[in-house]
């Protein structure tokens, strides 16, 4: 089953947004700032990403540009989750997966996960 990085600062979210994934059968790894998310990601290369954007030390913005200009994890899957809105929060030539509102529903989330997942593992 695929594995998935969490990334928020907010431990609540972080702990439902797991065991919802985990009962799914995904593994799941949790990073709560940018700098601890970039290091997961070199160490454990996930299939998936959900970023928070607004977190202490590094925000959303700064871990994804990162990713993005790393040619070995360019090519992971991010979905954003937020309280900031899509159309202010996005700064240009920013390209994710998928853009989830905070609060949200996790029937939702999960099925926007699996969605960008089967679209991966088509390649």
């Amino acid at each position: 089953m695929a594995k998935i990085l969490i990334v928020d600062d907010d431990s609540y979210i972080i702990d439902v947004v797991k065991v919802a994934l985990e009962i799914q059968g995904y593994e799941i790894i949790d990073a709560f700032d940018g700098d601890e998310a970039l290091a997961k990601t070199i160490h454990e290369f996930p299939d998936l990403i959900l970023l928070d954007l607004l977190m202490p030390k590094m925000d959303g913005w700064e871990v994804y540009e990162q990713l993005k200009g790393e040619t070995k994890t360019a090519h992971i899957p991010i979905i954003i989750i937020s309280a900031l809105s899509e159309e202010t929060s996005m700064p240009e030539g920013m390209e994710v997966e998928d853009y989830i509102a905070k609060p949200f529903e996790m029937n939702d989330l999960l099925n926007r996960v699996k969605k960008v997942l089967r679209k991966y593992e088509r390649g």
